[in-house]
């Protein structure tokens, strides 16, 4: 009696173990599956480092490293960074989301060698800071933003493309914005956009190569206190079949814009940012160094042995 009553109890709790792993087995899969990540990934408070497909958040330096990610959810969010994140990118990357692919509580950056590909009904890169003085920067990469409403949204701080291929195409083109922030500045790179381009204060595009239009009729660039061209040879029209020299923006649905900066050529050793010209400075200033780093012992054996001469006949002066 007491050994079927054992057997019972053991059966029983076997099957609650069997149970737990397999719920367990499940529900992972639910989140990740075949390296694909299912839900938001939330970095927003993190208290240590933390590794996953594809990712490593470096909690001291607050960097994330993506190095092959598939966030692919239908949760609102697909990663969400503390304020001040860089996000580094190394090989292909992947993010979808039904609102918010990449998301900040404040300013970020965007760096790196690799690719990061965006999909989300809503808005691609974005900020729900309200502070002003906040910045989402992208330095370099190659970053494709499919979106239904905005490319790149900060409403309220400042958006900056200093590097890196920027290709934005929203679905709402006539609705839509590809970018859309308190500030928006280009200062670099290349920016491609098949919606407008808006700031609520001053939109800066200088020395930059940006391609950008919307439907005809439609400003293409927005802005609520200035614009600023600089060092960019401008062309404009109603269509990109159309587009005509112009000295000016006067409202027109697209436009183009090459650097004209450096027409002499970039840097070899400084890189694009810098004119050909710089390598010569560079080059005399090293010659010039070699030339003192050399000739200062000589100098100065020149100058100890005059002394010594000098020396030598004042004593021969002194005993004579």
């Amino acid at each position: 009696m007491k050994n079927n009553r054992f057997i019972k109890y053991a059966a029983v709790f076997l099957f609650s173990v069997v149970a737990a792993v397999l719920f367990s087995i499940c529900f992972s899969a639910e989140s990740v599956s075949s390296g694909v990540i299912r839900e938001t990934l939330d970095l927003t408070r993190p208290q240590k480092n933390i590794s996953g497909e594809g990712y490593y958040w470096n909690n001291r330096e607050n960097i994330l490293e993506l190095n092959g990610i598939n966030v692919n959810t239908d949760d609102e969010y697909g990663i969400k960074l503390i304020d001040g994140a860089t996000v580094k990118l190394f090989g292909q990357n992947y993010i979808s989301a039904s609102e918010y692919a990449l998301a900040g509580q404040g300013g970020f950056i965007i760096t790196g060698d690799g690719s990061l590909t965006i999909v989300t009904d809503g808005d691609g890169i974005y900020s729900y800071s309200t502070a002003m003085n906040k910045e989402i920067k992208i330095r370099s990469g190659d970053i494709s933003i499919t979106a239904g409403r905005s490319g790149i949204r900060f409403d309220s701080g400042v958006i900056s493309i200093v590097g890196g291929n920027t290709d934005i195409a929203v679905s709402n083109s006539s609705n839509g914005t590809g970018i859309t922030g308190g500030t928006v500045q280009i200062t670099g790179g290349s920016v491609f956009s098949n919606a407008a381009v808006s700031a609520a204060g001053t939109l800066r595009i200088i020395a930059s190569e940006i391609r950008a239009e919307t439907e005809p009729g439609r400003a293409v660039l927005y802005y609520g206190k200035s614009l600023l061209l600089e060092k960019v040879d401008l062309q404009t029209g109603e269509s990109s079949d159309s587009l005509s020299t112009a000295e000016a923006y006067g409202g027109e649905s697209s436009i183009a814009t090459v650097s004209n900066a450096y027409r002499g050529g970039t840097s070899a050793i400084l890189g694009e940012s810098f004119p050909k010209y710089a390598d010569i400075i560079l080059i005399v200033l090293a010659i010039i160094l070699l030339i003192v780093i050399v000739s200062l012992p000589v100098f100065l054996h020149f100058r100890k042995t005059k002394l010594m001469i000098k020396k030598l006949e004042s004593e021969n002066l002194n005993k004579s």
